[in-house]
This record gives C-alpha cells, sequence and structure tokens, in this order.
C-alpha cells in the first residue's frame, strides 16, 4: 500500500512506535492504577481505559492513512469505529491450519532472533546512553527529529538516514518491543481467530471490503479496489518477510548501529571491570576461595585482552580499535560535516524553459552496465556524463540537504506549506511513479520539476546512469525534452538477480576494508587543510564542484580524491541507502520496469542495447556523434574498486598519507590519554592527602 501512494501506511511496529506507545505512557502516568500490579502491564488496560476520540486524535496526529495491525490485533474494531467510510483488506486466505503451522514455525525463530539482536542492542540501556544520543548529541550533529515524530514518520522501513535508525533503535524496545507482549495480539490456536474474521465479514459493507488472496490476486485488483488511477504497479505482489525485516530494509543503520552497540559493550566492560573484579574477591572469596580467585583472574584477564586495560594505561590493541573505529563513527554521523565539506553547487545559468539539457539518460538497473555506458558516452564526447555518484554528489545531495534542512520544524510549524506541496506533486505523472510520500521518496514528491530541471541544467549535464538512484530515472526523463534513452534490458532477469546480489555483498566489504585505511582523515578535520592547499594547485577542487565536472568516475586526480573520499558518505553513499535505489524483487517486476520505457518513450529516441552485441559505432550514431573515435565492442567497466583500478598511482600514491595520519591520529589520542592519566594522578594523590 506505500508503494501505491498510501502515505505513512503503517504495519504495528509504525503504529507502536508512532501512536500506541504514547498513548500507553499516558494512560499509566495519569491513571490511579499501579503500573507494576500488571506484570507486563497489560495493553488491554489501556485500550479499555482509551477514549474513542483519543485514539482517533492520536491516529490523525500521525496522518495514518493505512493500518496492518500484526501483533495488535485486538485493536482492529477501535481503530475501524473511529475511522468513517475506512475501507477493509481481509487476510483470511490461508486455511487455520497453514496459518497456525506457519506461526508455530516462524515464532520460535522470530524470538531467537529477537533474543540475539536484544543481547547486541543491550548496551544501550546498560546506562543512560539514549538520553546522550536523543536530546543531547544528534542536535549537536545537526539532526532533528521533531519533523519525523510530528508528521508520524517516515516508516521505521523507510528511515532518510543511519542516524534516524539508531534513534529509532534506541526507543525500539520500549515503544515496539514491549507492545508485542501487551495483551493485544490474537492466538491463531484460539477460537478467537475464527470469530475474528467472521466479525469483520459481518460488520463491513461489501462495497468497503476486498477478500484478499495473497496467491492469487495482483497489483491491479489492489488499485481497482481503492480506486488508483493509473496503478502504477502490475503483476503480483511479492511476498515480504518479517524476519529481521528492518535490518534487511535499512542494512545502512544496521551497519551504524552494530559497532555503536559493540562500542558501549567495550566500555562497560572498561567500567564495570574492576567492580566485578573486586565482588570477586571480595563478596566471593570467604566462601568459594578457589572459585573467586579463578574467576577474578578470568575477569582480569579479559579487561586486559578485550579493553586493552593494564595498569590503567591503554595498550596497543585498544588505542588501535579506538584509532579505526572511532574515525568511521565520526564519519557516519557527519561530526565534522560543516567543516569538511563546502557545498559549493553547480554555477551555470540555468537554461530556459525548465529544461535540464541532458541528452541521453540511461534505462537500466544496477548490474546491468550502467557504468560501462556511462564511461562510453564520455568517451565519444559527452563531457558531463554522470553516473549516480556525480548525480548525487553535484545535483541531489544540494537538493536533498536544502530539503531537510527547512523541514527540522517544530509541531505546528508549516504543516499545511509540507502537506500541500505533496499533494500538488503526487498527481503529476513525472513523480506518480514513484509513490511513497515519507523517507527519501518525500523529496522526490516535494521537489517540483522545474527546481531538478535548473539544478541539472546547471552542472551542464549531457547524459545520466541511475545506477543506485533508479527512482530518478522518470523525474529526469519528464525534464528533458527529447531526451534520448538507452535501455539496458539486454540481461535476464536470473542473471541480473545474481550478479545483484554478488555484487552487493562484495562491495560491502570492499568498502570496510578502503575505509579502514582512508578513514583516517575523519579521526580529526584534516581536510580542512586542502582548501588550503587546493588554491597552490590552481583550485581544481572548486573549478570541479562550480563546472560541475568532469566526473570522479572519469577524471579521479589527488586533491579532486581527497576531496572525495572526505565526503563521500555524506554526498554519495548515504543516497544510495535511503530508499532512491530499485531493486526487481521478481522477473515480473523486472519486464515491467523496462515495458514501461518501451511503452513511454518515443520509439526514434529509444535504442534497446545489448552489451554483447551492440558496438561502439551503434552509440555513436544513435547519440549523434558523427566521428566515432572507438570500434568495437564496449570495454567493461568494473564497479568494485574501481577508483583504485581506475586511477592505481592516485590510490597507492594516497596510502602512506592516510596511514601517517593513522599515526598521528595514534600520537594525539597519546597524548590525550597520558594528560588525562597525569590529571587523574594528581588528583588522586590530593584526595590522599
Amino acid at each position: 500500500l506505500s508503494e501505491l501512494g498510501m502515505a505513512n501506511s503503517y504495519h504495528s511496529e509504525d503504529l507502536s512506535f508512532f501512536m500506541w506507545a504514547g498513548l500507553a505512557d499516558d494512560f499509566w502516568s495519569r491513571s490511579a492504577q499501579d503500573r507494576r500490579a500488571s506484570h507486563p502491564p497489560s495493553d488491554l488496560s489501556v485500550l479499555n481505559g482509551t477514549a474513542p476520540s483519543d485514539l482517533a486524535n492520536a491516529l490523525a496526529r500521525c496522518h495514518t492513512k493505512v493500518v496492518a495491525l500484526d501483533g495488535l490485533e485486538r485493536l482492529f474494531w477501535p481503530v475501524y469505529h473511529v475511522s468513517p467510510g475506512a475501507k477493509v483488506i481481509r487476510l483470511d486466505w490461508r486455511a487455520l491450519g497453514d496459518h497456525a503451522g506457519s506461526a508455530s514455525e516462524w515464532h520460535p525463530r522470530l524470538q531467537a532472533l529477537d533474543t540475539a539482536a536484544s543481547l547486541v542492542s543491550s548496551s544501550q540501556h546498560l546506562l543512560p546512553w539514549s538520553l546522550l544520543l536523543g536530546p543531547l548529541a544528534l542536535p549537536l550533529l545537526g539532526h532533528d527529529f521533531a519533523p519525523m515524530l510530528f508528521l508520524g514518520g517516515p516508516t521505521l522501513a523507510q528511515v532518510l538516514d543511519p542516524l534516524t535508525g539508531l534513534f529509532i533503535a534506541s526507543r525500539h524496545s520500549h515503544r515496539v518491543g514491549s507492545r508485542r507482549r501487551g495483551g493485544l495480539a490474537i492466538d491463531p490456536f484460539g477460537a478467537d481467530y475464527d470469530e475474528f474474521y467472521e466479525g469483520v465479514q459481518r460488520t463491513v459493507p461489501a462495497e468497503q471490503l476486498l477478500e484478499w488472496d495473497m496467491s492469487q490476486q495482483r497489483w491491479e485488483d489492489l488499485c481497482g479496489f481503492l480506486d488508483i488511477k493509473p496503478c502504477p504497479k502490475s503483476g503480483p505482489i511479492v511476498r515480504r518477510v518479517s524476519t529481521l525485516s528492518l535490518e534487511e530494509s535499512i542494512p545502512a543503520y544496521f551497519f551504524l548501529a552494530l559497532p555503536v552497540w559493540l562500542l558501549l559493550h567495550w566500555l562497560h566492560l572498561c567500567i564495570f571491570g574492576p567492580v566485578l573484579s573486586f565482588i570477586f574477591r571480595s563478596a566471593l572469596r570467604p566462601t568459594y576461595a578457589a572459585a573467586a580467585t579463578t574467576l577474578a583472574a578470568a575477569a582480569t584477564t579479559l579487561r586486559r585482552v578485550l579493553l586493552g586495560l593494564a595498569s590503567h594505561k591503554w595498550s596497543f590493541w585498544c588505542r588501535l580499535i579506538f584509532v579505526v573505529l572511532v574515525p568511521f563513527l565520526f564519519d557516519m554521523t557527519e561530526l565534522w560535516k560543516h567543516v569538511e565539506d563546502r557545498g559549493i553547487p553547480c554555477q551555470h545559468p540555468a537554461l530556459p524553459g525548465n529544461k535540464s539539457g541532458v541528452k541521453v539518460v540511461v534505462a537500466g538497473l544496477a548490474k546491468t552496465g550502467t557504468r560501462s555506458l556511462a564511461r562510453a558516452l564520455y568517451e565519444i564526447g559527452l563531457q558531463h556524463s554522470y553516473h549516480s555518484e556525480e548525480l548525487n554528489f553535484h545535483v541531489w545531495s544540494h537538493i536533498y540537504h536544502a530539503y531537510w534542512d527547512k523541514q527540522k520544524l517544530l509541531p505546528g510549524d508549516g504543516e499545511d506549506n509540507i502537506t500541500s506541496t505533496m499533494v500538488e506533486n503526487f498527481v503529476r505523472e513525472p513523480f506518480a511513479v514513484t509513490a511513497q510520500l515519507f523517507g527519501p521518496e518525500a523529496l522526490l514528491f516535494a521537489t517540483p520539476p522545474d527546481l531538478l530541471a535548473r539544478k541539472l541544467s546547471e552542472c551542464r549535464v549531457d547524459a545520466v546512469a541511475f545506477d543506485g538512484m533508479e527512482a530518478l530515472f522518470w523525474p529526469t526523463y519528464h525534464v528533458s525534452p527529447d531526451v534520448k534513452v538507452i535501455s539496458l534490458n539486454w540481461r535476464s532477469y536470473a542473471e541480473y538477480s545474481k550478479s545483484h546480489e554478488s555484487f552487493m555483498a562484495l562491495l560491502s566489504l570492499t568498502l570496510i576494508l578502503v575505509g579502514i585505511v582512508m578513514y583516517s582523515m575523519h579521526f580529526l578535520p584534516w581536510t580542512v587543510l586542502l582548501f588550503y592547499l587546493d588554491p597552490l594547485a590552481g583550485s581544481p577542487v572548486e573549478k570541479m564542484m562550480r563546472e560541475g565536472g568532469p566526473p570522479v568516475t572519469q577524471h579521479y586526480p589527488l586533491f579532486l580524491a581527497w576531496y572525495h573520499t572526505a565526503t563521500n558518505t555524506r554526498r554519495i553513499l548515504m543516497h544510495w541507502s535511503v530508499g532512491l535505489g530499485i531493486h526487481m524483487p521478481s522477473e515480473v517486476d523486472y519486464d515491467d520496469y523496462f515495458d514501461r520505457v518501451r511503452r513511454v518513450v518515443p520509439k526514434e529516441n529509444l535504442l534497446e542495447w545489448d552489451m554483447k552485441r551492440n558496438t561502439w559505432e551503434d552509440l555513436c550514431k544513435f547519440v549523434g556523434v558523427e566521428e566515432c573515435a572507438r570500434t568495437g565492442h564496449l570495454p567493461r567497466a568494473i564497479s568494485i574498486l574501481n577508483f583504485e583500478r581506475d586511477s592505481p598511482i592516485c590510490f597507492w600514491g594516497r596510502i602512506p598519507f592516510h596511514l601517517l595520519l593513522h599515526r598521528i591520529n595514534w600520537a594525539i589520542l597519546g597524548a590525550v590519554i597520558s594528560v588525562v592519566s597525569s590529571v587523574r594522578t594528581r588528583v588522586a594523590s590530593l584526595v590522599t592527602r
């Protein structure tokens, strides 16, 4: 339903996080009933004590349009009765035995995975770290969660960035996990199961009820029931997994949260290791002397090995972990963004008539040859031939940050303006192809076509391949009159899917390994040095930002490589991970994507490209380049370590510099530790006296 444009399409996790947890907290805070008398506190009491008007107001404040009540089924009737005219989709397609069997297999697996995830994330609750994460630290880093909480979105599966996800994770246990045990679920093995579905069939008018069968019905049936025309999707609906669903949907925040949780575990061992040792030696020794000595020795050894604490000094391994991990966290949290990223936009005059000036767009998905086409177009004379790296760096990141900076508003400020802008853009064909109104899609819907055209024209973009940002294809196409389209539909779905899956795993690994070396520049804002050295070298970085080129994927000298590495996460990687990339989950979706291109684009402006069959001559003829400088088939451009492969001298030349920064960071950390230790020793001596 979210993909059909239903803003704030809530699953039970979203309903708990944004709405129900707040109602429960309000109820228990004002109730004379002792909350501790119920173990755990029952949400049935909250349900019985919540007035329908309060429930309706809470749903309205969250702008809730769709609710699926998995695990909170007893909320169905209260929500239904305060939602006049609401349409109901009844999911009774599984027989009771099939559903019960599936539930009996799924629940133990879910509980095991939840337990494992809870053990890792529990470090944030031993001390009040969430207080530091939310109200104190993140606003200092330029993050404000008021818009998200005020608007009731984006939903948890559509978070904007890793830090928002980390904020959600810090409150997930209270707002979501405890609600699962609150007593609002209907047991599939109990008598309530059949009664629930029969009650729905008896009560809901036939014209407002859709009996849905996941095994037979299609997107078209759903659009017809909801009166959505035209239907942006077709074919069967792909099944989504519920186990580790958030980690699968938004791995960006999970990979940020995991190091943070492990770092907190590490700090706890630092803090509580001596306490445990004291307990083992003092409290247990009278009764279990031998065991106490063994446990104390084990605790001391563990503390020295894992924490690097020996005689109150940081050992080699402790300092190494800190020097490597902290720059990674500083980069992910954009701690130095105000001094590392100048953010100069392209400064060519905008073209008249709200035209982007783009000559060629590549309609292709990741691992279908997008990088090879972008490079080929550059080599035949389209000097500003962008792959998604340049599109993010020069165009989309400026639109993105400008938009969300304006949306950091407090409750009550600007709500009508935001809503009207989204609604206006929702009915426009260029933006109706990506029908989600929150998360990165909110920005896509709220971006007027003339703004996108102006930003593209100011960079004089000649060609674009949208690898990782495929949702921008149609908006770009519609602001580029007479643009030529190269469709990369030459691979079968099986070949595409296999290549994509292996590529993502390898890409993640290489980013981590290269990042261990390159992140040394984020321990302190070393990039500031570049802004003093850049003018001495003829200002290549400033010229690149103002001119919108040359593309970094084609031209990667030393100073551009330095700035690219410093701003890569903020201006490129984060935009790949927040929802505008399209991965086709089924062959039907894959075929539909390219069928739409074939239907919409005029034949004279469309070239269906086959990497195995087509040649340089075909490309030059289609684009209109009379003298083709190359012949034969296009070479394959590698996407793994592409900068390192294309510019090996620049890459290996920078390695000593980044290792030197690691050494300097090491020395600075050692100096700080020495000063702190000296101060602590002096304070201790004064206290002793």
